[in-house]
């Protein structure tokens, strides 16, 4: 049995076009910036084990955590353009050096790179869109997202650095180990793998047609 303690802290801070007030129905931020952090402490007790290899699960009592700090800023540099910057931070200790466990029970612990802080870049992407239609939604600040209104149909392209699963595979409940379910096997679909680096993001491409719904 794994026993974990997770602990998610956001601090969000935005300033929009409109001198720092509180952003309106509808009103277009010209940059933003969040920041977010996730620690999580996990341990096992020892267990008997007929058989154990270089990798596998150790029975000896072990204890591992994680912590990753990502932050979020974006700018909107012309009309339909949207360019954004992640620095991210982590570390931490796995259990068993990731082996023994077909579905890992820490999902962010593949960011870490050992004890000792790491600043790297997560993300740092470039998104323009195209709106086809005169019908616009209104949509909040968040991260990597700017306060705004978006077409119900456009063309949105985004080149640059980013995670696959930004785009693709974006489940609602089970999609994010910092806020949701931390498992390994249920922050995507769990069958299959895609292209990424250690920490999980890609240089890339991808052109998208939103069509209302």
């Amino acid at each position: 049995m794994v026993i974990h303690r997770t602990i998610t802290c956001w601090l969000l801070a935005c300033i929009a076009t409109s001198a720092g007030l509180p952003l309106a129905y509808g009103v277009e931020e010209s940059w933003n910036a969040k920041f977010q952090t996730t620690y999580i402490w996990q341990g096992k007790a020892p267990f008997n084990a007929a058989y154990s290899g270089p990798n596998s699960l150790s029975p000896e009592r072990e204890k591992s955590y994680s912590f990753t700090g990502t932050a979020y800023f974006g700018m909107r540099p012309w009309a339909g353009g949207e360019l954004y910057f992640n620095p991210e931070v982590a570390q931490g200790v796995p259990l068993s050096d990731l082996t023994g466990l077909g579905g890992l029970t820490n999902g962010e612990i593949a960011r870490t790179a050992g004890p000792n802080l790491k600043l790297y870049t997560a993300r740092a992407f470039l998104r323009q869109s195209w709106g086809l239609s005169e019908i616009q939604d209104a949509v909040d600040s968040g991260a990597n997202q700017l306060a705004g209104k978006v077409h119900r149909r456009v063309i949105a392209l985004t080149v640059g650095k980013l995670s696959v699963t930004d785009i693709f595979d974006n489940n609602t409940y089970s999609h994010d180990p910092r806020t949701q379910f931390i498992n390994w096997s249920l922050m995507t679909a769990g069958a299959y793998d895609y292209a990424a680096d250690a920490r999980g993001y890609s240089w890339g491409a991808a052109l998208e047609n939103y069509y209302d719904d």
